[in-house]
């Protein structure tokens, strides 16, 4: 069984009616006679034969019947104008019906994508109607050339016989080019009851008309009796009308003579008014004309025209070539004159075989009517070869293949070829021929969707201009196709392509309506999920999933067209939806945003304009928020400055250091500790409003406020009582920043205040409010939490609103709020204002300096009192000046001491103690009553200056923090506590290198060398003195005398190098063996697992030496100097031994280990800097001097002769063996040699190294 071909692949039968069956037709309500022929179409089981007589049944045997006439006025006209008409007529039929077709389509609710996939558009029917209803014949192709002519008359003339004779008679003035090959055939209708012909008379004129013009006659007898039951009349495919009723140009109108006003039309029939018998008669006659006549006349074309057609294919032409080339040849010009004739013989028969030729008005060549008539009868082992023939050829054939051949990939490539052609030259002819390609590729090839069918449509719509409906026509078909098929994204832009072409055109509904299913296609979510419950276990809801290299432009459009045909609201949603900012680094910066922007602020003002005075607009919201909730807070009046979220963490590790020093003092009641701040009723506080804007372009808003209500002891909230919220007029946000606006807000009432939204007007006219809501966090406490999604209750900021009470403010009095800047090493000094900024006095204030990566002094003793804000510069400045004159008197006044005290001698034998521990310094009481004197309290408003000096010896970035924990009276129960930072940056100084090596003198055990390196860009540096600290070694110069001054010159970039003598001296021995001891003590405890008992290791005596004579030595015993010494060492040693036992808690480690070993060695490099006044000191700590001797062997072999029993705690074992191997490593458990060998001679040594 053939597949069923296009409508317009099918025989074309031209009909002539004489007037007087035109008359009698129309006086019975019948439409024309080839309307009524028409109405019988298709025929079932036809049965056909190829030529090797192999019948062919067809199920459905389709003809097109046309009026004679018509044809023969459309083909008068040019083809490209008639293609060009053509065109504009169908663009002119869908751009009228189009809105109708999107209403109903809406109003039926099938205009959803899914229901579009399912079902049929009307738009595509239209086209396929317009095309396949185009019956006139083309230059190209012969599928509408007439293959019959029925000469139609009736005996209603009074001269039958004559009439008969005139029409056959009648010539059909069809063009040259037509095929004039057809079949002629005369059909003599007899209405019985009306002519004046019995029916004899009638069949006797029906034998002499078969008997002179042949067997192609027809009798068709017709009652034309009212019918008993109506039948519907199948209307006839959409024509193109004639020429004359287009519009003409101004020019031809007015050359135009005038004419009268055609008669108003009427309505189409409905129905065929064809009696049972005439129906039955008239469906007789339509088999008869096919079966008897029409089907065995092509049969008998196709075998004649293939007889000769094969004959000229049985020689090949080379053989031809070669005969002609070596024989010649009698009559070269002479043509064959067999039926098929070749017209490759001259030149205008070779162009008019050209499938796309127009200049031409040779017939058709018969090879390709052979290849249409066995098409037509089902012949396709014979066409198909014959196509492939014209195809190879290049004059067509390739639109035809794909209709006939299995379906496969390689058709394809066949619609490819065809279209080829047409995108050169483009013209009108060019994309009509292009549609119809298109047309009868949808309709008639098998598996058109699977074989990706929507690209031969895509193909075809490129060869159309943009502006051409048709165009956008078959782009929408292509995406409706790849719609089936499941490509959503690609069915999108198909849409997209087809709505920008129609939008060019004007047909706004279709514009409208594909751009809306395009929008709807790209928010349905992927129908392919990673798992079905991913989305349970994330704990989110799959919403709408867009794609953001196309959404805006589609938004875009739609609010543009939605705007234009009056839909204001809509392209305001449409506005709306886009500003949510654009994929970063797509397009110019600011580009897109901005003009959504200004068309969203057009519409609205429109709206506004055109709206009614009551209209609300809260319901508008944007598309992503401005505010963002979890970076809002809310800062009260005298918060510590520089404290942010990074640093919250620190303040909490701050504040449980306390609470464990606290624990252990005697005063100690289990006070809680909270922070202090907080709103109190008639002061102001601010909510930190942040706003973020995602758009490339600035966004102003206005009255920028929040929304407050009074929370009771319930759930349930009063709005807005006695609470005052001050709106901030305008704030401006530039393209893609985030700001930060303070909102203030004054309560006056004890209550609690909760910030539910912020409020804007977005460009200051659209309202609209956020909610200020965070999210809870996913529960999985319980088992019905663990089966289903629920979160936590939404938080919100909120205040507690309290009476006013003591509350302190920190301020670090130094350069301002610019970063600091030190040297490495330098004795930074600032001062720190505490000032009670609260409305009650307080009686006791603590301090507490983190001492990471720093070390710390305050001077409680020089701390001073100010008492009024007025003189607040003018006490800074005093305090400042008496500070500094009190540094150089204590120095001065240390500096005399020292000399009276000093030996001649350079080594002076001076000592130090040292707590020996690595425990922390305690947090500072600053002693208020001593200070204010009789007035025991830190009065409102009052404040107190504390002297700071640190010092940092690691290069970088530095923080230095401060906790104040006070309390308004001794005896209550809560601490507060105020937290204040400054950061600042460290630069390096010098670069040291030391070295100490084993000394050949006998006066001295080991050399101490030092090398000094000034790599600072602050420049020349002063190296005024060097001190060692050690617990059994004491240092020299190798220099003798007294008069030796210390005071070398370091330029930039330079080295300096200093010499020493270290000597073993008697220090604190019991100190050394005690701190010994405590070790061995602590490890064994460690080691066998043993509690670990807390307690601090005995202090130790330290020597302290000095190289060269200063001029003004710094006194390293000093209370100042030597808590910087001991806190930097500390902080060393702790580095140390987290490196070192990493199985061990570091809050152990002051408990176990010493701060100093019998052989350690600390040297310290005083220097200054003149050119800015800068001083400090470097501390080099980690020599080691004398030989050590293993004094945790003992404990080693005994913790490793325990014998080891199974546990089911491995990994505690595990960490006990790394421990014991730390231990091994250990600088305590050292073990070197002690004897050094050192050759001396006298006298002059002398060899000849000549003789070996």
């Amino acid at each position: 069984m053939p597949p069923l071909l296009p409508s317009s692949l099918t025989p074309h039968v031209v009909v002539y009616s004489t007037p007087e069956l035109t008359d009698l037709l129309s006086r019975h309500n019948l439409p024309p006679l080839h309307h009524i022929l028409q109405t019988y179409s298709p025929l079932s089981q036809v049965i056909t034969r190829t030529t090797a007589l192999v019948p062919v049944t067809h199920p459905a045997f389709p003809l097109r019947f046309s009026d004679l006439q018509a044809i023969e006025s459309a083909c008068k006209e040019d083809e490209e104008s008639r293609a060009t008409r053509t065109i504009d007529w169908i663009g002119a039929r869908i751009s009228r019906k189009s809105s109708g077709w999107v209403e109903n389509l809406e109003k039926s609710g099938k205009g959803e994508p899914l229901s579009i996939a399912a079902g049929e558009t009307r738009w595509w029917d239209e086209l396929k109607s317009c095309v396949d209803g185009d019956r006139t014949p083309e230059r190209g192709e012969g599928w509408s050339h007439p293959v019959a002519l029925i000469l139609a008359t009736s005996t209603l003339h009074p001269n039958a016989l004559q009439a008969v004779t005139n029409l056959q008679q009648r010539v059909a003035e069809l063009p040259v080019w037509i095929d004039p090959h057809m079949m002629r055939y005369t059909l003599i209708v007899h209405p019985t009851g009306m002519s004046n012909l019995s029916q004899d008379e009638a069949v006797a004129l029906f034998n002499a008309t078969k008997k002179q013009y042949g067997l192609q006659t027809h009798l068709l007898p017709l009652t034309l009796s009212p019918p008993t039951t109506t039948k519907p009349l199948i209307p006839l495919p959409p024509q193109l009308p004639p020429p004359s009723l287009f519009p003409m140009s101004p020019e031809k109108e007015l050359r135009r003579p005038p004419v009268q006003e055609p008669p108003t039309p009427t309505p189409p029939l409905e129905t065929l008014n064809l009696s049972d018998e005439d129906t039955v008669n008239t469906n007789r006659f339509i088999r008869e004309f096919v079966v008897q006549s029409l089907v065995p006349w092509m049969e008998r074309s196709v075998v004649e025209w293939n007889e000769a057609y094969s004959s000229t294919r049985r020689l090949p032409s080379r053989l031809f070539s070669s005969t002609r080339r070596l024989f010649g040849s009698s009559n070269p010009s002479s043509n064959t004159n067999s039926g098929f004739a070749t017209p490759v013989a001259s030149p205008t028969a070779s162009v008019g075989s050209l499938p796309f030729g127009r200049d031409s008005v040779q017939p058709l060549a018969q090879q390709r009517r052979l290849a249409e008539f066995a098409t037509f009868l089902g012949d396709y082992k014979l066409a198909v070869p014959l196509w492939e023939s014209i195809r190879k050829e290049g004059k067509g054939g390739s639109d035809i293949l794909p209709l006939l051949l299995a379906p496969s990939l390689t058709l394809e490539a066949h619609a490819a070829y065809a279209l080829s052609p047409l995108t050169t030259v483009p013209s009108a002819s060019s994309q009509l021929r292009a549609l119809k390609y298109a047309v009868r590729w949808e309709q008639g090839v098998l598996d058109f969707v699977n074989l990706r069918g929507e690209k031969w449509l895509v193909w075809a719509a490129s060869t159309n201009q943009e502006d051409e409906p048709s165009s956008g026509i078959l782009l929408a078909q292509a995406a409706l196709i790849a719609l089936r098929k499941g490509n959503r994204r690609t069915a999108a832009m198909w849409y997209v392509s087809a709505a920008r072409r129609l939008e060019k055109c004007g047909i706004k509904s279709l514009t409208v309506y594909f751009l809306k299913t395009a929008y709807d296609l790209l928010k349905l979510p992927p129908q392919k999920n990673l798992s079905p419950s991913f989305d349970e276990i994330q704990g989110e809801k799959r919403g709408t999933v867009g794609f953001d290299a196309i959404m805006p432009s589609i938004e875009h459009s739609l609010g543009r067209l939605k705007y234009g045909i009056g839909d204001v609201e809509g392209a305001i949603e449409f506005f709306l939806g886009l500003l949510k900012g654009s994929p970063s680094g797509q397009g110019e910066s600011g580009e897109g945003d901005k003009v959504y922007l200004d068309d969203f602020r057009v519409a609205f003002e429109h709206l506004k304009r055109i709206s009614d005075s009551g209209m609300s607009f809260e319901d508008l919201s944007l598309p992503v928020p401005l505010s963002q909730p979890s970076l809002c807070k809310i800062r009260f009046s005298g918060d510590s400055s520089g404290v942010d979220e990074e640093d919250s963490a620190e303040w909490n590790v701050m504040e449980e250091h306390w609470t464990t020093f606290w624990k252990t003092t005697p005063a100690s009641k289990k006070e809680s500790v909270k922070r202090s701040g907080g709103a109190e009723v008639g002061e102001p506080f601010w909510v930190e409003l942040v706003l973020k804007n995602p758009l490339d372009t600035e966004v102003v808003l206005s009255d920028v406020a929040v929304k407050a209500k009074e929370i009771s002891a319930g759930e349930s909230g009063t709005e807005e009582a006695e609470i005052t919220v001050e709106s901030i007029p305008t704030v401006t946000i530039s393209a893609r920043a985030k700001t930060t606006v303070s909102v203030k807000v004054v309560v006056n009432k004890v209550t609690t205040v909760q910030f539910t939204h912020a409020t804007f007007n977005f460009l200051g006219l659209v309202p609209i409010s956020e909610p200020l809501s965070i999210k809870g966090k996913r529960l999985n406490d319980t088992i019905a939490h663990q089966r289903s999604v629920a979160y936590a209750k939404e938080t919100y900021l909120h205040a507690n609103v309290k009476h006013s009470g003591g509350r302190l403010k920190i301020e670090f009095l130094d350069e301002g709020h610019n970063e600091m800047t030190v040297v490495q090493g330098e004795l930074k000094r600032t001062r720190i204002r505490v000032k009670n900024v609260g409305g009650q006095p307080v009686e006791e204030i603590w301090c507490m300096i983190n001492e990471e990566g720093i070390s710390a002094w305050i001077d409680i003793e020089n701390t001073e009192k100010g008492e009024d804000e007025e003189s607040q510069n003018d006490d800074e400045e005093e305090e400042e000046e008496e500070g500094d004159e009190e540094i150089v008197d204590d120095e001065d006044e240390e500096e005399g001491e020292e000399e009276d005290e000093k030996q001649a001698t350079e080594n002076d034998g001076t000592t130090m103690v040292s707590t020996n521990s690595l425990k922390r310094s305690d947090p500072i009481k600053i002693p208020i009553s001593r200070i204010l004197g009789d007035n025991a309290h830190l009065e409102s408003r009052d404040f107190l200056d504390l002297n700071l000096v640190f010092q940092s010896h690691a290069t970088g970035s530095g923080k230095l923090s401060a906790l104040f924990i006070f309390r308004e009276r001794e005896d209550s129960t809560t601490f507060l506590t105020t937290f204040a930072q400054r950061s600042f940056e460290v630069e390096t100084l010098l670069d040291v290198v030391a070295a100490v090596r084993p000394s050949a003198s006998f006066d001295q055990g080991y050399t101490l060398h030092l090398e000094l390196e000034n790599v600072g860009s602050v420049g020349d540096i002063v190296l005024t003195q060097v001190t060692t600290l050690s617990p059994a070694w004491s240092c020299a110069s190798f220099t003798t005398g007294v008069t030796k001054l210390m005071s070398n010159v370091i330029p930039e970039r330079q080295v300096e190098r200093v010499f020493g003598k270290l000597r073993h001296a008697e220090g604190d021995t019991a100190g050394a063996k005690s701190s010994a001891e405590f070790l061995n003590r602590k490890l064994a405890g460690v080691l066998l697992g043993e509690p670990l008992e807390r307690s601090d290791p005995p202090s130790l005596r330290l020597l302290v030496s000095q190289l060269g004579k200063a001029e003004s030595p710094m006194d390293v015993s000093n209370g100042m100097i030597a808590h910087l010494l001991q806190s930097t060492r500390q902080q060393r040693l702790n580095l140390a031994l987290q490196q070192q036992f990493p199985f061990m808690p570091p809050d152990d480690f002051r408990a176990i280990f010493p701060l100093y070993n019998a052989h350690d060695l600390d040297v310290i490099l005083v220097w200054n800097i003149p050119s800015s006044d800068r001083r400090g000191f470097m501390l080099l700590s980690g020599l080691t001097i004398g030989p050590r001797h293993s004094i945790l062997d003992k404990l080693i072999q005994q913790a490793g002769s325990v014998k080891k029993t199974r546990s089911m705690y491995a990994e505690t074992a595990r960490e006990k063996e790394v421990i014991l191997g730390s231990v091994k490593e250990c600088g305590w458990n050292k073990n070197d040699d002690p004897i050094v060998v050192n050759a001396r001679t006298s006298g002059k040594v002398s060899h000849d190294f000549a003789k070996g």
